[in-house]
């Protein structure tokens, strides 16, 4: 399942301890996760009732972009599709990011692969996150 037009402006690659009733609110808890594996898997465990906010440095400029594809979803979570963010300043060659949402339905595992595509088409890389949503 994908979940379309939900992202907003985000700030890093980011695990977001969100209620799994609803909204967020600005006092909700944040885990932060920096970066992704350039190659090989990423293990990141999800407090209970919290989605995972992924914020990928990248910079569309390059003609580089991420497709996601989910490799396992026992949480049964929606995935979004990628969503690019420019920079808030406009300083030429500055790269922004690339935003993900992972909303799990419950507890469970859900592995998420992120690939690098070449302006060609072509890979350049992939790698993989492992969310475990815990009870």
């Amino acid at each position: 399942m994908r979940v379309r037009g939900f992202l907003a402006v985000a700030v890093s690659v980011l695990v977001v301890a969100l209620p799994m009733t609803g909204v967020a609110s600005a006092a909700d808890n944040v885990t932060l996760v920096k970066s992704i594996p350039e190659s090989g898997v990423q293990t990141v465990k999800v407090p209970a009732g919290n989605i995972a906010r992924f914020k990928i440095p990248s910079n569309a400029t390059t003609g580089y972009t991420y497709t996601v594809t989910t490799l396992m979803n026992t949480a049964q979570a929606a995935v979004s599709d990628p969503k690019y963010v420019a920079p808030s300043a406009a300083i030429p060659g500055k790269g922004g990011s690339t935003v993900v949402l992972v909303i799990p339905m419950h507890s469970g595992v859900t592995v998420v692969k992120f690939t690098n595509v070449a302006p060609g088409g072509a890979s350049a890389g992939s790698s993989r996150v492992r969310l475990l949503f815990m009870n």
